[in-house]
């Protein structure tokens, strides 16, 4: 057919999509005239018409009518609505949301990533338990879950009603846990259920490059242990301070301070690591990791406050889940809860600037502490040992009054510390981590002192609607939960952590290269 352009006018504009703003719309703006041009004269022919009876129909002449369809004429909307009735047709012109293609790309990709992280906590589900979860147009998801079972992300059901489930081996994840005397690192699965190796290495330095070159170690390590072929996905890290998210900048770290200085301040661990070990990286504070594992694995839409207890440190923390996201504040301090005041007389704080916060109340270090037990203390020590929490848990078992008065009072802190977060948020669930003598309920008489003195300030404060939950803080637990943040912020993304392929379709997950070459991947 004729066109209403001139001679390569739209050759020229095609050029030019790319380098000149503006360019690309205007070559969409052309393409669809020309299709509509298009749509005239052959809904004409199709109508066994010919230019004179169309021109006769809307009284006007046929030299009109082909200035009309060759673009010659700049119609009004009224004639366009005319020649469509003259034809039989009737002209559809709306205004629609002009979500270009870097939109519609981001689009696709985050119903990509919902659907994956749905996934994440269950065995199977069907196209209507996600459209109901995700509250997406059944088409959508429909299209993406095409898309991600054809480059295996998840796996067709063929028992029962139609259904999928997430391919968990697709790719591997790597979590790391930085502590001041070590680093644990876990390779696992992408529900990070299976524990495929496990690596810890002990360090004596306070510099952020030292334990950088101890996590390239753990990772190189790690990577050796997956079979051949089989991909890693990227690095997740944790570590108790206070972390940028949004960067992944480690702003303080209290545990690596030595006398003089603190070297961690303003330490960009996240572009270190993946600097030295070519995977992509994502680093979290030691608690708001804990929060993600909570919300990621289990599946449960409420939200979770999650505190956390070291083994015999002196930190204690707290992270928010809400609306399916980790709270980190203006600053990326949110939860630190610490150096909250609870009791102006108590304990001097380890920051030598106030008395009585609930690190010096409450953390394993100075429930220790609180105990009076000097024959016990040195008993320990000879022994080489130190006085630690099992042998608090033996004196709470025995019924010593002095163990089990640091518990509660501990316990009490904690809870009422916790209550006006908990009635400002409404969480589903706290879970409180620590090591068995403070959580595991059933075998612990000490556990069942400071959990039961947590659930007592809560349910006086009017909280005790909410479960509490206490979980052991093993050597797996935070490296899983450093892993759960990689997949976590993977499936927000998949175009960081992937190489994407055209705007839509098949090419927009592209499977992954080989592990053999992690650099040239990311």
């Amino acid at each position: 057919m004729a066109s209403m352009r001139k001679p390569d006018d739209l050759d020229v504009l095609r050029e030019l999509v790319g380098s000149r703003p503006g360019a690309e719309a205007a070559y969409q703006d052309a393409l669809q005239r020309d299709g509509l041009l298009a749509s005239m004269a052959s809904s004409r022919q199709e109508s066994g018409l010919n230019q004179h009876a169309v021109a006769d129909a809307m009284g006007t002449s046929q030299s009109a009518i082909s200035d009309l369809e060759t673009g010659r004429a700049e119609p009004r909307l009224s004639t366009l609505q005319r020649y469509a009735r003259a034809v039989s047709r009737r002209l559809d012109v709306r205004l629609v949301d002009d979500a270009g293609p870097d939109v519609r790309r981001e689009a696709e990709e985050r119903g990509l990533g919902l659907i994956l992280s749905s996934m994440l906590p269950f065995d199977r589900l069907t196209v209507d338990d996600l459209a109901n979860k995700l509250q997406l147009p059944e088409r959508l998801i429909t299209h993406a879950i095409s898309v991600l079972t054809r480059h295996h992300w998840i796996t067709a059901l063929t028992d029962g009603p139609a259904a999928f489930r997430l391919n968990d081996q697709r790719a591997l994840v790597i979590g790391v846990s930085i502590r001041h005397d070590h680093v644990v690192g876990v390779l696992t699965n992408l529900r990070t259920s299976q524990v495929i190796d496990f690596r810890r290495i002990a360090h004596a330095t306070t510099a952020p490059e030292g334990a950088v070159a101890v996590v390239a170690e753990i990772v190189s390590q790690l990577r050796s242990a997956a079979v051949p072929g089989q991909e890693i996905l990227g690095v997740g890290v944790e570590m108790a301070g206070v972390v940028d998210r949004e960067t992944g900048v480690v702003r303080f770290a209290a545990d690596f301070r030595d006398r003089l200085h603190n070297p961690w301040v303003d330490f960009d661990l996240e572009d270190a690591i993946e600097t030295t070990t070519g995977f992509t990286t994502v680093v979290e504070n030691d608690v708001n990791a804990l929060a993600t594992r909570e919300h990621l694995i289990s599946g449960d839409p409420g939200g979770v406050v999650v505190l956390l207890m070291g083994e015999s440190g002196r930190g204690i923390g707290a992270a928010l889940i809400a609306n399916g996201t980790v709270v980190h504040g203006h600053d990326s301090v949110a939860g630190e809860i610490g150096h909250l005041i609870v009791d102006p007389s108590g304990p001097a704080c380890r920051s030598g600037r106030h008395r009585g916060c609930l690190e010096s109340v409450a953390s394993t270090a100075a429930i220790l502490d609180s105990i009076s037990h000097p024959e016990q203390r040195l008993a320990a020590s000879r022994r080489g040992s130190g006085f630690d929490l099992k042998h608090a848990a033996a004196l709470a078992q025995s019924g010593d009054t002095s163990t089990l008065t640091a518990l509660v009072r501990a316990g009490n802190a904690i809870g009422d510390v916790l209550s006006p977060m908990i009635a400002l948020t409404d969480p589903a669930r706290i879970v409180i981590y620590g090591p068995r003598e403070l959580v595991d309920i059933p075998t612990h008489d000490s556990a069942r002192s400071f959990m039961g003195a947590i659930s007592e300030r809560l349910n006086r404060s009017g909280s005790d609607k909410h479960d509490v939950v206490g979980r052991d803080l093993n050597d797996f637990i935070l490296p899983r939960a450093a892993a759960v943040v990689a997949v976590s912020h993977f499936t927000a993304r998949p175009k960081n952590w992937l190489p994407i392929g055209p705007v839509v379709g098949d090419d927009l997950l592209a499977p992954m290269r080989s592990v053999a070459d992690p650099v040239s991947a990311y």
